[in-house]
């Protein structure tokens, strides 16, 4: 059985805590919107090899886009939701709700592309 979009974003947060040391204490030294932009960043990458596109936040080396177009958009996803966690740390609630909007397209664009892979 195929795992849903929300499933598979959760699961990857979860990696990039455990993984890669990724907590709310880390996420929270990123206060000028370095998380949303990585995130939107990967929405657009394209393959493994190529540059960041304009706006990466970080060091050309952290930049790791895979050639399965979905790990993306997980990846990109689950950043958006370390930023969206981290406003609502601040208790910046409508940035919160912004940030939110943008997972549920994320999360429509990969549930599609997810039913197209065969079990």
């Amino acid at each position: 059985m195929t795992r849903s979009a929300a499933e598979v974003i959760l699961a990857e947060r979860e990696r990039q805590r455990a993984a890669e040391g990724y907590h709310d204490s880390w996420d929270d030294t990123f206060v000028l919107g370095e998380l949303r932009a990585a995130g939107r960043c990967y929405l657009v990458a394209t393959f493994p090899g190529d540059a960041p596109p304009p706006g990466w936040p970080w060091d050309e080396r952290a930049w790791k886009p895979v050639a399965f177009r979905p790990r993306n958009l997980i990846r990109a996803a689950a950043l958006l939701v370390a930023e969206m966690d981290r406003l609502r740390r601040l208790g910046d609630w409508l940035e919160v709700s912004s940030v939110a909007a943008e997972i549920c397209v994320v999360e429509r664009r990969i549930d599609a592309l997810l039913a197209e892979v065969p079990e």
